[in-house]
C-alpha cells in the first residue's frame, strides 16, 4: 500500500513539474496565460503533496525542498498572471514587461525563502540534537536517595521523559 502511494506521489510530482515548466515558459513568453485560479489550485495540490510527505515522515529532504519549490512556482505564476490581468498602465511597463518583472522578482524571493527554510531546518535539528543528549541535569537514582537522606531541602521541578521512536 505504501509503495503504491509513493508511486502515485512520484507521478503527481512529475506531472506537476512538467506542467509548472510549461506554464512558466508560456507565461514568460506571453504565448498562453492561464487563469490565476488554476495556478492557485495547482499550488494547493503541490502543497497537499508536501503535507502528505511531511505526514509520512519519509525524511527525504530533497523531495521536501522540491515540493516547496514547485508550490512557490505556482504561487508566483498566480500572482504574475493576476498582475498581468489587472495591469492597465502602458506608459511605464507593458503588460508583458510587468509580467516578466513580477515573475523574476517573485522567483528570486522564492529562492531566498527556500534557502532560509533549509537553513532554519538545519539549525533547528542541530539545536534539537544538542539538547537531546544534554546530560548536565541528569540525576541518578543513587543521588536521589542521597538527597532524600540528607537534611538539606531540595525542590523537585518535574521529571524528564524521553520518548522512544519505535
Amino acid at each position: 500500500m505504501r509503495e503504491k502511494s509513493l508511486k502515485i506521489q512520484k507521478w503527481l510530482i512529475i506531472i506537476l513539474t512538467v506542467l509548472a515548466a510549461v506554464l512558466l515558459i508560456t507565461t514568460w513568453q506571453g504565448w498562453f496565460l492561464v487563469s490565476p485560479l488554476i495556478h492557485f489550485n495547482l499550488a494547493l495540490l503541490s502543497l497537499g503533496l508536501y503535507g502528505i510527505h511531511m505526514y509520512q515522515k519519509e525524511g527525504n529532504k530533497n523531495k521536501e525542498v522540491y515540493l516547496l519549490s514547485i508550490t512557490a512556482i505556482y504561487i508566483n505564476l498566480a500572482i504574475s498572471t493576476f498582475i498581468h490581468n489587472i495591469w492597465s498602465t502602458e506608459k511605464i511597463f507593458t503588460q508583458q514587461g510587468i509580467t516578466k518583472l513580477s515573475i523574476f522578482v517573485f522567483l528570486a524571493m522564492s529562492v531566498y525563502l527556500a534557502i532560509a527554510y533549509i537553513r532554519a531546518r538545519i539549525t533547528y535539528k542541530q539545536v534539537k540534537g544538542n539538547q537531546r543528549h544534554n546530560e548536565t541535569w541528569h540525576v541518578t537514582k543513587k543521588e536521589i536517595e542521597e538527597m532524600e537522606k540528607s537534611p538539606d531541602i531540595y525542590i523537585n521541578l518535574g521529571k524528564y521523559h524521553e520518548t522512544t521512536n519505535d
